[in-house]
């Protein structure tokens, strides 16, 4: 509140005659009333606060204030919170009502008073929320419901498939709720914005943890490809390696052909590779590039482009690709347009 205060003390028309807090209205509290003056005229400022600025709080505090409000001229209402989402404040401007944060994030409409500000950074915990729903582990869950994002999941089914446990599960399950790219149904969970998503994905994305070796190969073309079937998974459920970036959106949305081949790759199965395409250390010149992974989840989330030929995903495919400069997100958005599982 004092936040707030201090902000209508340094507007030169405003002035607060007082602030009344948790006023009974109805069936509940309101939280705050600010009585202001703009310029000559009266107003009542109805402030409902809240502990975070997720869509689904700001929505939430819309409908009480909607409730609490009498509908008079001289009444404007307000979502309050220490941080507050741009969703959530595209929410309360789609809807007329003000907002505030302890950020720098304002907008306030009365009579003749517009003020409005906006910043770009994000609260350190915000940045935190949002990339953990990304590190690997949890990725798993976002993977397995991007799969078949129109179909509610159980958290059980989720954790089997993902390979992960049921609180892993929950984590994730609350972080897209509160931001409404999932719902809860009778039936399970359901991805209900997708887009959005892999957008903010896209923007928060780390490579897999992996160690990056340059070869170069004699073999090219179906000769290196009917190799690379005869290695990638042997009992068709645990790849062992698998293509990626440019070279696994050749089979998902061709859209530029390389002549470098980019794997995915368990240590262990290494050895192997190296063996059945003859592989030659390359610091220069090299034609296969492989990614030696620390962490399973890329390999667990590969598909088969065609028989006994593994490639990433659609997802990871375009995460990688959009993560490779221009070149790659035009390729990554062709991808986006042509392989994925839901409409555009």
């Amino acid at each position: 509140m004092n936040a707030l205060t201090d902000l209508f003390e340094r507007i030169p028309i405003t002035w607060i005659e007082g602030v009344r807090t948790h006023v009974p209205r109805g069936d509940s509290d309101i939280d705050a009333i600010y009585d202001l003056r703009v310029g000559e005229q009266p107003f009542h400022l109805i402030c409902e606060f809240k502990t975070n600025g997720h869509l689904v709080s700001a929505k939430k505090a819309i409908d009480q204030l909607k409730r609490s409000s009498r509908g008079a001229k001289n009444e404007a209402l307000m979502f309050v919170a220490p941080y507050i989402s741009e969703p959530a404040r595209a929410a309360c401007t789609d809807v007329g009502v003000n907002y505030f944060d302890l950020y720098g994030n304002f907008r306030i409409f009365m009579g003749n008073l517009f003020v409005e500000a906006s910043v770009a950074d994000k609260p350190a915990v915000e940045k935190r929320d949002l990339r953990s729903l990304f590190k690997p582990k949890s990725s798993r869950v976002l993977r397995w419901l991007l799969r078949h994002p129109d179909t509610p999941m159980r958290l059980k089914e989720i954790a089997e498939g993902a390979h992960v446990s049921l609180g892993q599960v929950h984590n994730v399950k609350e972080g897209l709720l509160a931001r409404e790219w999932a719902q809860a149904t009778p039936d399970g969970v359901v991805l209900t914005d997708p887009d959005n998503l892999v957008d903010a994905w896209r923007q928060e994305y780390e490579a897999p943890p992996h160690k990056t070796r340059f070869y170069y190969t004699i073999l090219h073309g179906d000769a290196l490809v009917d190799k690379l079937k005869g290695l990638m998974a042997p009992d068709k459920r645990e790849p062992v390696l698998a293509l990626g970036s440019f070279s696994a959106a050749n089979w998902l949305a061709p859209y530029g052909r390389t002549e470098t081949t980019i794997l995915y790759v368990w240590p262990d199965a290494l050895p192997t590779l190296e063996g059945a395409l003859g592989l030659e250390p390359s610091a220069k010149g090299a034609n296969v590039v492989v990614r030696l992974l620390d962490e399973e989840t890329v390999l667990r989330d590969a598909v088969e482009a065609v028989e006994d030929l593994m490639v990433t995903s659609p997802i990871q495919t375009y995460l990688d690709l959009y993560a490779a400069g221009d070149r790659g997100r035009e390729a990554a958005e062709f991808l986006r347009h042509n392989g994925f599982g839901w409409p555009r």
